[in-house]
């Protein structure tokens, strides 16, 4: 996959996020997460706002600067958190319709935890299986 081809997917897994999000919110699935994971941190204030941000840009600059194995996971995290953001922005918080045992979920954190567990395979697949000392 180049690097086109991933950066074109970050737009796209952020609107069909934030659709899935506004279909939830017309049928009244929706519950407004003001946390951070799990609904920890209810009291959170715009410094987390400001500290994804920060990641965000931070994130577009290594999706360029790494290799491909890296820019799939890194994109999913990326868009996820984007998508979170948007909401954050506009409703105070994490608009959640996907009922997860104790939780609810979104779309775009499942594209979080699929980027991070794409992220740690990879890493493990490069430094671990081939020994690679890079410390």
């Amino acid at each position: 996959m180049s690097r086109f081809t991933t950066t074109w997917w970050l737009p796209i897994i952020i609107i069909i996020d934030q659709t899935t999000k506004w279909l939830a919110g017309r049928f009244d699935l929706v519950r407004i997460n003001s946390g951070v994971a799990f609904g920890l941190g209810q009291m959170a204030d715009s410094s987390i706002i400001m500290a994804v941000m920060f990641l965000g840009l931070v994130g577009l600059v290594f999706l360029y600067r790494f290799k491909r194995p890296y820019q799939l996971g890194l994109m999913l995290i990326l868009s996820g958190g984007m998508s979170n953001l948007i909401d954050r922005y506009y409703f105070s918080g994490v608009r959640d319709f996907l009922p997860m045992m104790w939780w609810h979920n979104n779309l775009a954190d499942l594209a979080i935890f699929c980027g991070l567990v794409l992220s740690v395979i990879q890493v493990y697949r490069v430094y671990v299986l081939t020994k690679k000392n890079y410390v």
